[in-house]
């Protein structure tokens, strides 16, 4: 028997997916968490994580944190990608490999978000980190978005995002620890 599938346009009308009841429920929970938290801060530090390894690509969404200021923002996410670096860094790694971080090295195949009328990118830290195997790497971005939307976390930030699966993923996480 195929289980129930509930349209993710239920909970924001730019999602496209569907998702079994109890998957879609701790989706709910997970955004109304963070749409609590993130309240009348219109500065969201976002995190964006995408891993090369053996198996492929993994690609990771958080939102980080939210501000009022956005000089405030910027800091932390500065000091984010300074953590996301000593912790790469520090990581084991296969064999004799160790983590690096690449300079300059960025791939344009993740530079595909554009402001729009509610969410404008104010900044941006870029990281790229490879073990010398040249099978993995991390590249790490942290945005400051200003978010005018009435609602901080809304289908207008999940739009700019483009990661609608990253994205829930992130907030049934969120929402199954708020069991």
């Amino acid at each position: 028997m195929r289980p129930e599938l509930v349209p993710l346009s239920s909970v924001c009308p730019c999602w496209t997916g569907s998702l079994i009841p109890s998957a879609v429920e701790a989706l709910r929970r997970g955004l109304e968490r963070e749409r609590e938290r993130l309240r009348g801060k219109p500065f969201v530090v976002i995190a964006t994580r995408h891993e090369f390894d053996y198996d492929g690509l993994a690609e990771y969404v958080e939102l980080l944190d939210g501000f009022s200021a956005e000089d405030r923002a910027v800091e932390y996410a500065e000091r984010s990608a300074e953590v996301a670096r000593r912790s790469t860094l520090a990581e084991p790694s296969c064999g004799r490999y160790r983590w690096q971080v690449v300079e300059g090295a960025w791939s344009p195949l993740f530079d595909d978000r554009q402001d729009c009328e509610h969410v404008r990118r104010v900044f941006r830290e870029r990281l790229k980190m490879a073990n010398g195997s040249g099978y993995e790497s991390k590249y790490f971005e942290f945005d400051v978005l200003h978010v005018s939307a009435t609602e901080i976390v809304g289908p207008e930030l999940f739009a700019y995002l483009g990661t609608e699966s990253e994205v829930t993923w992130y907030l049934i996480r969120l929402g199954e620890a708020c069991r």
